[in-house]
C-alpha cells in the first residue's frame, strides 16, 4: 500500500492491533468485532477500542512523533464503522 504498517505490536500492557508510521503522521489502530448487526453495538465497540488504547497507553511510545492519531475500527458481518482522534 506504499507505507509501513506494524501488525500486532506487542507491549508490556497488551497488543496494539496495528501501527502505521508515515513521515508526517503516526496512526495507532485498534480493531473490534461486533457479533450483532446493530449500529449501536458498532458504536459501543468503537468506544471500547478507544478505551483500550487509552487504558493500556498504547500511544505513549509515539508521543514524540508528529501528528499522532488514534483510529478505532469496528465491524460486523455487514458493516464497518471507524473513527479518528488526535492525541
Amino acid at each position: 500500500m506504499g507505507f509501513p504498517i506494524e501488525a500486532i505490536h506487542i507491549t508490556n500492557k497488551g497488543e496494539i492491533d496495528s501501527v502505521i508510521k508515515l513521515s508526517e503522521k503516526t496512526i495507532v489502530i485498534e480493531i473490534k468485532y461486533s457479533k450483532t448487526e446493530k449500529e449501536e453495538d458498532l458504536k459501543k465497540a468503537i468506544e471500547k477500542a478507544f478505551t483500550q488504547i487509552h487504558n493500556r497507553k498504547y500511544f505513549e511510545k509515539y508521543l514524540k512523533r508528529k501528528n499522532l492519531n488514534l483510529l478505532a475500527i469496528a465491524f460486523n458481518r455487514k458493516d464497518v464503522l471507524c473513527e479518528f482522534k488526535e492525541v
